[in-house]
């Protein structure tokens, strides 16, 4: 196929073939195609795209496996029919009852949807399924029937002693019924009824206003519903939970009485006052007089009376001088001291006697032992003046040990060095004797090691022997 004018005029070939065919009738305006299976059925062929155009219009009758001719139209594809071709004539297969298939040839035909109406044993006539299947024969009929329990119900025919499916009738003390499956008097009925309860809430003042959100089994809750009230103390408009007695709720609005005995405002919550009874006492400081004349910082709600003054007593004694004690002790003896005479005391010195209430250092006895703070100054028995406090040796009756420094010769012929008022120590000097055969001796004269015993030292550790 093609445009022989043009191949001829580009080819001296093309142009003697083109001639010879036009001689034999061999050149058309298109190209004759015709169906391989039904010969009788042609087309021409002018385009390209005329190739695909389905041109054969007979029936493929070709013979499929289930024994029915296919009737679509003549199709190069799927001359076999085993890929997506269905057969979509009535199926020819009966049941085992000989019933028709209605369904198509393709589907499926279990089960047989024939139904007939068939007389039972009870006497119901009903439309029962096609043998084949084998079903129980079950008459679809029902009827009424009372049970024992009083309850009509519709039951199936033929239906055998059945529990009743309905409610309990029996009615609850709460008022409620039931609930329980119908057990026709036998056994308890329900102990926790599970509808919801219809009692206001424990302790509610607004009688039905605030209902019980629990189960109606459960023990009712206390009604916590804030609701605005006046209380006795005339506070208004509080909220006050419903289960609260006025009476006992505890304001916490500031205590309306505004000034207290003392002037000053209460500061604490209403509820507090409502406890005692009264506005709690007041803690505010300030100075306030006691009864001596000082003053003290001490609360409102102090009692003035029972406060000790712990400052100085201002009183004079019966000598003159001032009281020791404090304030708001019993003024007792005078224990300031009076200088008394070297006359009148036992040491001899000018001493500090205590006043005896007097205050004239003549008028006490003679003699005074006193407090004397001079030095003692008599004669010790190693030679040295006492330097203690008169007081401290009991006026001359017994010196304290003399603390200078010992001038005694030992026997090695060493000065001690010690204090004066304490035995003499052994001496710890080199031995200066060369008396006896031992010049050369080079221990201290109080060493016991030497082997050789001379006389000085046999001497010496028996004088030391005696003063201990």
């Amino acid at each position: 196929m093609g445009d022989l004018q043009t191949l001829s005029s580009k080819s001296k070939v093309w142009a003697s073939l083109g001639k010879l065919l036009e001689d034999s009738c061999r050149v058309g305006e298109g190209l004759l195609l015709k169906c391989p299976f039904h010969p009788q059925s042609t087309a021409s062929a002018r385009e390209p795209n005329d190739f695909s155009i389905k041109f054969c219009l007979q029936s493929c009758a070709t013979e499929l496996v289930c024994g029915h001719q296919c009737q679509e139209l003549c199709h190069l594809e799927d001359k076999t029919h085993t890929e997506e071709f269905r057969c979509g004539l009535p199926c020819p297969r009966t049941c085992p009852e000989g019933h028709s298939c209605e369904k198509k040839c393709y589907e499926r035909c279990y089960p047989c949807p024939h139904r007939e109406r068939v007389k039972l044993k009870c006497g119901h006539e009903n439309e029962l399924p096609c043998k084949s299947l084998r079903l129980p024969t079950k008459c679809s009929w029902s009827q009424q029937v009372r049970l024992e329990c009083g309850h009509v119900l519709r039951l199936p025919c033929g239906s055998e002693e059945v529990d009743c499916p309905e409610k309990c009738d029996y009615v609850l003390p709460c008022g409620h019924g039931c609930d329980l499956l119908c057990h026709g008097g036998k056994g308890e009925h329900n102990r926790k009824c599970l509808r919801p309860c219809t009692l206001p809430r424990r302790g509610c003042r607004m009688s039905k206003s605030h209902l019980c959100r629990k189960l109606c089994y459960e023990e009712c809750e206390l009604c916590d519903v804030t609701e605005p009230i006046d209380l006795p103390c005339g506070h208004k408009n509080a909220l006050v939970a419903c289960h609260i007695n006025p009476s006992d709720y505890e304001c916490r609005e500031k205590c309306m009485r505004r000034e207290r005995n003392c002037g000053h405002p209460c500061k604490s919550f209403c509820y507090e006052c409502g406890h005692r009874g009264c506005c709690e006492p007041c803690k505010i400081r300030s100075w306030r007089e006691l009864n001596c004349g000082h003053k003290t910082n001490a609360a409102c709600c102090d009692d003035i009376t029972a406060v000790r003054c712990m400052r100085p007593c201002e009183k004079n004694l019966a000598c003159g001088h001032k009281c020791p004690k404090l304030c708001y002790e019993e003024c007792g003896p005078c224990d300031e001291f009076v200088t008394a005479s070297a006359k009148q005391s036992s040491c001899g010195h000018a001493t500090k006697i205590p006043c005896s209430g007097g205050g004239d250092p003549e008028t006490a006895s003679i003699p005074h032992s006193g407090v004397c703070s001079e030095i003692c100054g008599k004669p010790l028995g190693c030679g040295h003046s006492c330097e203690s406090l008169c007081t401290d040796c009991l006026s001359g009756k017994l010196h304290r040990p003399c603390l200078k420094t010992c001038q005694r010769k030992l026997l090695c012929g060493h000065i001690c060095h010690g204090v004066c008022g304490l035995p003499c120590e052994p001496c710890k000097q080199r031995c200066p004797l060369q008396a006896c055969s031992h010049s050369k001796c080079r221990a201290k004269c109080v060493d016991e090691s030497c082997s050789l015993h001379c006389k000085v030292t046999h001497f010496f550790n028996l004088a030391l022997r005696n003063r201990s």
